[in-house]
């Protein structure tokens, strides 16, 4: 067993785990409150959520090839290299990301169509589609960013981001907004 090589593990792991920990508490918080404005509500946003997943897995598997890059790069002495990883993050995240967007925009009604039949809860759950739909680019970005920063080592950094993020903005964003 190696001390050193458990401690850093934990130095860089534990962050990450406390932050996906409270991004699952705060999404329970924002579906409690989804959850007042009745059935039909709860089961758009859990569709529309399902629709989410798919454009934030892509931006998520940059981002741990990007920290993977950064951190390989950053080791190597090579920082001129972690812009570059950057820019083609963005870029290629972005552009997937971006097509994923205007698909989902424009499909926004048959892609709801094919978890439901109820017609209230696929109206409101296109809304939901075209109203979030055009964010997932911006997701995809801070998720490259985040990729770097991880892969430099600074775990904390992106966590207390997702913390202010989730439980300063989000969270009484949606407590406002309802």
């Amino acid at each position: 067993f190696d001390w050193s090589t458990a401690w850093t593990t934990i130095k860089i792991g534990g962050p990450t785990a406390i932050q996906m920990t409270l991004i699952s508490i705060g999404m329970a918080f924002v579906t409690g409150i989804v959850n007042h404005f009745g059935a039909s509500a709860a089961a758009a946003f859990g569709i529309g959520g399902r629709v989410d997943q798919v454009a934030f897995m892509l931006a998520m598997t940059f981002s741990m090839a990007i920290a993977t890059l950064s951190g390989q790069n950053i080791g190597a002495g090579r920082l001129h290299r972690v812009r570059a990883v950057f820019a083609w993050g963005c870029l290629l995240s972005g552009g997937i990301t971006a097509l994923c967007s205007i698909l989902v925009v424009l499909f926004s009604r048959p892609l709801v169509w094919q978890f439901t039949s109820d017609g209230v809860v696929a109206e409101m759950g296109t809304v939901y589609l075209r109203t979030v739909g055009p964010c997932y680019l911006l997701i995809a970005i801070m998720f490259v960013g985040n990729g770097v920063i991880n892969g430099s080592g600074h775990t904390l950094v992106t966590t207390i981001i997702s913390m202010v993020t989730q439980w300063i903005v989000r969270v009484p964003l949606a407590i406002w907004l309802s």
